[in-house]
C-alpha cells in the first residue's frame, strides 16, 4: 500500500497546474497519476487559447493571470511553451454583435485590451467586403496562444523537478471510501491512500464519479480552426476567430472552417469572409472532445457528498485559460475550507445538488 498527502488524477493541463500549485504551498507528498500518459487528455488536443473571452465577467477575471503564469513557468523551466501573444479578432453578424461587444465591455475592467471594430472601420482593410452587413468585431490585443502538448510536457517535468511524484500508465479503477469519506484510489497496480484526492480530468470524473458527471457535466465535440490572415488583410492580428449564428462546419485543407448559414446538401455556403479565409494560413485545427459544466462554468472545489475529494474539471474551451487559477483556488480551499468571495456560487461543484 502506498501513501501520499495529495493525489491528483489526470494527464492534462488542469492536473499539471494543480500539482504545481499544491507543491508551491509546501505540501510534501504530492503525487500526479496520469491514467494513460501525460498529454493523453482532451486538453492536449485543444486550441490552447489565452484570451479571457468569456460571457461571465468572473471567468474573465480568473483568466487574466494565465499568460503571466505560463510565462513564469517557461522561465523557471528554461523551456519554450510556444507562447505567442498574437491577438484575436472576433467577427459576428448582426444577431450576435451585441453579445460580442458586451463581452468586450466586461473585459476592460479586468485589464484586457478590447477594442470595438465597426463595419466602416473594417471596411478600410483589405480585402474589402469581408465584414458582415451591420455586423461587429472585437479586437483582443492581449490574446495569446500556446502549444498544448508541449506545455503539458514541460509543466509535468517542472513539477517533477520540484518534487512532485509523477506516475504514468496506471489506471485508476475506483475511489476508495468509507461512507462518504474518500481515502484514496485503487488502481491497476494496487491501492494508493491519500489525505486528499483531486479529480483533475473530465475523463477521470466520468469514470470514477459518474453520478457527478451525469449531473453536472455536458459533453461537447468541438471543431476549431485558428487562422493567420493573409498579409493584405491590413491588420497585425494573427488569429481570426469567426463567430456566427446558424453555424455549419465544412472540411477545408486539413482543418475546419466556420461558415455562415445553415448547411444544405451539396450547396455552397455564401460567406462574406471567405475571400480572406480562403487565403489564410491554417495555424492550428482539429476536433477535440471536451466537457464543461452544464451551466457553462467549470467545477472547482469539493465534490458533492464526498469528503476529501476535490474537483478541477469541466473547463470546456477554457482549459488553458483557467487551469492556473483553478490550482490556486483548490489550495485556498484546503487552507480555509472555502472558495474566496463569490467563487463558491460560481465554481463550487456542490451547486448542482439541492
Amino acid at each position: 500500500m502506498r501513501n501520499c498527502e495529495i493525489l491528483i488524477l489526470g494527464g492534462g493541463i488542469s492536473a499539471c497546474a494543480c500539482a504545481l500549485a499544491m507543491q508551491e504551498t509546501g505540501h510534501k507528498e504530492v503525487w500526479l497519476l496520469a491514467p494513460g500518459f501525460l498529454g493523453d487528455d482532451s486538453s492536449a488536443r485543444s486550441p490552447a487559447l489565452l484570451h479571457g473571452y468569456h460571457e461571465l465577467a468572473a471567468l474573465a477575471d480568473l483568466s487574466a493571470p494565465a499568460p503571466q503564469a505560463y510565462q513564469n513557468w517557461a522561465q523557471e523551466a528554461e523551456e519554450d511553451l510556444g507562447l505567442a501573444r498574437c491577438g484575436m479578432l472576433v467577427i459576428a453578424d448582426e444577431a450576435l454583435a451585441p453579445r460580442v461587444l458586451g463581452r468586450g465591455l466586461r473585459l476592460r475592467p479586468h485589464g484586457m485590451a478590447a477594442e470595438e471594430v465597426d463595419e466602416d472601420q473594417l471596411a478600410r482593410h483589405e480585402p474589402r467586403g469581408t465584414f458582415p452587413a451591420k455586423g461587429a468585431g472585437l479586437w483582443l490585443h492581449d490574446a495569446a496562444l500556446l502549444d498544448p502538448r508541449r506545455t503539458i510536457d514541460v509543466l509535468a517535468r517542472l513539477a517533477a523537478r520540484r518534487g512532485v511524484r509523477i506516475i504514468q500508465g496506471e489506471t485508476p479503477l475506483r475511489l476508495d471510501s468509507h461512507e462518504d469519506l474518500v481515502s484514496g484510489v485503487t488502481t491497476s497496480h494496487g491501492k494508493i491512500v491519500a489525505g486528499w484526492t483531486v479529480l483533475a480530468s473530465d475523463s477521470v470524473v466520468r469514470s470514477l464519479a459518474p453520478e457527478i458527471a451525469t449531473r453536472a457535466l455536458e459533453q461537447k465535440l468541438r471543431p476549431f480552426q485558428l487562422l493567420q490572415p493573409p498579409a493584405d488583410f491590413g491588420a497585425s492580428i494573427s488569429i481570426l476567430w469567426h463567430e456566427r449564428l446558424g453555424l455549419s462546419w465544412q472540411p477545408m485543407a486539413g482543418g475546419w472552417i466556420r461558415r455562415n448559414g445553415l448547411a444544405q446538401e451539396g450547396a455552397p455556403l455564401n460567406d462574406p469572409l471567405l475571400p480572406a479565409l480562403d487565403r489564410a494560413t491554417v495555424w492550428s485545427s482539429g476536433v477535440w472532445e471536451s466537457m464543461q459544466g452544464k451551466d457553462k462554468r467549470p467545477l472547482v472545489g469539493p465534490a458533492p457528498h464526498r469528503r476529501r475529494l476535490l474537483l478541477a474539471a469541466g473547463f470546456g474551451a477554457r482549459d488553458f485559460d483557467l487551469a492556473p487559477t483553478a490550482g490556486h483556488l483548490l489550495v485556498q480551499w484546503l487552507r480555509e475550507r472555502g472558495l474566496p468571495g463569490g467563487m463558491a456560487a460560481i465554481l463550487d461543484p456542490r451547486r448542482f445538488v439541492a
